[in-house]
Parts: C-alpha cells; structure tokens; sequence
C-alpha cells in the first residue's frame, strides 16, 4: 500500500478496493455502491466541488484524493499558471477587491457573468491543465446549477521556477482574481477554502513555538513570493467582508515538501552549506504534500458530516449537519519540529555561519545586481523559529503521515537526481539564504586558498 494510501485510510477515507467510483456515490467497504446515496463526508450527488488556484502539486494532490472520495465527476477544476496560463476566467472578478464594491450578492453575479462573457469572447477553456471541465461560472453565488457547495483555493506555490519568471504585478493580479473567483463559484451557504501558508505569520526569534491559528499576519513584504501570500490574504478577509453568507476557511501549512515541490525553503537546502546567523536558533518544520491535501479535505468534511460519523458512524436518517469543530483559521504541520543540528546531521551538510547585518547585507548586494528578487528579508525564515501546532485537525481525527525527518529526507532525495551546478544556479538565484550562503561558501575557499599558497 502505498503512503497516499495508508494516508486515506488512516484518516477515515472510504475506500472499495477494485469497485469502479461512481459520481455522488459512497465508497463504503464491503458495502454495495448505490447511485444517490448520502455520501459521508455530506457532498450529495447534486452538489459540486471546485478545485480552483495555481496549478501544481498541492491541487494535483487535492484532485487525487478529492476524486477518490467524491468521484470524478464532483469535482471541478480551473487551475492556472500566471504568466504562462491565460487567466480569462477570473479577469471579471477582480473588481470584487474593490472596497467600493456593491454588495455581496450583486458582485458575486457580476464577476460570474464577466468571467463567462470573457471565457467565450476568447474561447478559452476554464479547465485547468489537469483533467476535468467546468461549464461556466454563470449562477455562481446565487445557487445556480453550476454553483458549488465547496470551493478549494490553491493560492501557496509550489513552482519557484515559474513564479520568478512572471512579475510581481501579474503574480498578485492572478491571486487576487483566484481568490475572488472562488467566492463567486460557491454557492449561498458554501465552503470555501483557501490555502496560503503559515510563513504570513512572519518568522521572529520571539516566536512562540508552536505559533496559534489566531496569531496575526505579520510578514512583511519585500517583493518577493510572501508579499504574493500577504495579498492573497487581504482577498481572503474582503472576501469574508463581502460574502457574509459564505464560510470561509484559511488553511495555513508548514514548508511544504515532495515530488515537484519547488520553493524557496527548498532551495535553501541545495546550497553547499546551509546559512545559520549568529545567535539564531533554527526550528525546521515541514508538511507533505500528501498530508497538505489529506488535511484540505479534512477541512471540507467538517461541519457536513454529522457528529456520530465523526466517530466512525453510519449516517442515519434525518441525521443533522453538526456545528464545524473548526475555526475560520487552521494551521498544519507536521508534529514538533527538528533543530538545525538534526538537519544537518540527516543532510550531510555544514553550516556556514555570519552575523546577520553581513548576511543581510549581502543579500542586498546580490538583489540590487539583480541576481535575487528580494532584499532579503525572507533570510528571517531560515533562521527563526515559524512553527505551527495541527491541534484543531488532530480534533477531527486527522494525523500526519510524514514526520519532519521524513519530510526532510523526502526534500534532500528530490535534489540527489539533479546536476550539483544547476543546483548551485538554481538556489542563488531563487533563495536569499542559498545565495548569501554560495557567496560565503566562495569567500572561505578563496581565504583558505591564499593561506595555503
């Protein structure tokens, strides 16, 4: 079996091995499958889920184990890539971030009806590149047959590469248009989630370790991919202001690793040696992408499956919807954290250690050179502690699958299949911590150079 697998079943995914999935059926072990039957995690045959953000692994992962529950026929797709993908379908709603905007039910109508009306004045499809069509967005937010019940928002990148290849502006457009696009497709009374990440709680030294779900949002933005999270929240609490109607769940992850997993905090790693500034205290935290999608779906499930399913029930005739066990924020991770002494005791790997006012200075160097795209702030998240607690999706019965070690050791076997000088290029370029650590790494080989002439 493989680890997605023990993931499902490990936190109540019904499963039927060899049966074909049927759309709105159950998948019950050992029971018969019946067309129109009360699904357990409550998304019934008439309802849809719409899968909707930036394309890559998170929302492949999330449509995998969406379809396994739910069928392929219930969930929907519009992933996009900026830059490289057109963004038609979501060009209407923008204006939704507006603060003059009308009201919630009027804009909601609005940009579905600018999104279709831009979709079939270009002909563009609104599915993204994976599989699966969504017709349009017409009806969206006013219970129209192709509204939602459930909305998932992909707004946490997993492709550094394509992000530093797009601007900032076209970058935080596209999130914006996402976020609000998401809203404009549920349904009066639907769930939306979005998934950002916990590096907008910013990371300090006077971090409490693990970090609450209600901490406030205090990164600050230096141009680069965090400042891209920061907007994507300010659309999320607009949209909660402008669609009272809509519950709107936050889902806020751990470093995310695995296959195709490119990021900054990766990139990190495939440096020689590994920045440490002096004095800091390093506390690594990762999630997988495994159990990133497993706890979305975790998410979706809670407030629609009634409390006695919770606990490994059948439903029952009549049962009620019960009270949603979390809260309008929700943080995962894997448990605890490992120290910069495991880390490079599991990597192989030495630190190089500077004073952080070198450090940061450096950074500036490379960024005014135009080798980094920021000025090197997010160096604070490779050296302070940014850990967060899974306490309210441990309540509803999930679990990590993926320790830390094992997170980290899947990172490290990722960049072993890669050429050590792409990777010396690829981190300088998409990571401060890397570049500043390459600079010092070439700076001690050149002084020990000179001392042995």
């Amino acid at each position: 079996m493989s680890s997605a697998e023990r993931a499902d079943r490990h936190r109540g995914a019904p499963e039927t091995a060899g049966a074909p999935e049927t759309a709105g059926a159950p998948e019950t072990a050992g029971a018969p499958e019946t067309a129109g039957a009360p699904d357990p995690g409550g998304v019934g045959p008439s309802d849809r889920i719409l899968l909707i953000g930036l394309e890559g692994r998170i929302a492949r992962e999330v449509l995998r184990l969406a379809r396994q529950r739910w069928g392929p026929e219930a969930v929907r797709t519009i992933l996009r890539t900026p830059g490289r993908s057109a963004l038609v379908p979501v060009t209407g709603v923008i204006p939704v971030l507006d603060p003059a905007a009308p009201s919630a039910a009027a804009t909601a109508a609005t940009a579905a009806t600018a999104a279709t009306a831009a979709t079939a004045a270009t002909g563009a499809s609104v599915d993204g590149p994976v599989t699966g069509s969504w017709p349009t967005l017409a009806g969206a937010g006013a219970g129209g047959d192709e509204s939602a019940c459930c909305v998932v928002c992909v707004a946490l990148s997993t492709d550094l590469q394509a992000d530093l290849k797009t601007d900032v502006a076209t970058r935080r457009r596209a999130l914006a248009g996402l976020v609000a696009a998401a809203g404009a497709a549920a349904r009066p009374g639907g769930h939306v989630v979005v998934v950002t990440s916990a590096r907008v709680y910013g990371a300090r030294a006077s971090n409490p370790v693990p970090l609450p779900a209600e901490s406030p949002v205090q990164a600050a933005d230096d141009g680069g991919l965090v400042g891209d999270l920061i907007v994507a929240e300010a659309a999320i609490a607009q949209l909660r202001a402008q669609r009272p109607d809509l519950r709107v769940t936050t889902l806020r992850p751990a470093a995310v690793v695995g296959p195709g997993v490119d990021t900054t905090i990766t990139r990190h790693f495939e440096s020689p040696r590994l920045l440490v500034l002096s004095g800091s205290r390093p506390l690594w935290q990762f999630v997988h992408v495994e159990d990133l999608a497993s706890a979305v779906l975790t998410v979706l499930v809670d407030g629609l499956a009634p409390e006695h399913e919770r606990a490994g029930g059948r439903p029952g005739a009549g049962a009620q919807a019960a009270t949603p066990l979390l809260g309008p924020v929700v943080t995962v991770g894997a448990p605890g954290g490992v120290t910069q002494e495991q880390v490079e005791r599991i990597s192989g790997k030495r630190r190089l250690e500077l004073p952080a006012a070198a450090a940061l200075a450096t950074a500036r160097r490379l960024h005014a050179a135009g080798v980094l795209s920021t000025s090197g702030l997010d160096l604070d998240y490779v050296c302070y502690p940014w850990v967060v607690a899974s306490d309210r999706l441990e309540a509803v019965g999930w679990r990590a699958v993926h320790d830390n070690e094992a997170c980290l050791r899947v990172l490290l076997e990722q960049l072993h299949g890669r050429g050590q000088r792409g990777l010396r290029r690829d981190a300088a370029v998409g990571t401060a911590s890397a570049a500043v650590a390459l600079v010092g790494t070439a700076a001690l080989m050149r002084r020990r150079r000179r001392k042995g002439a």
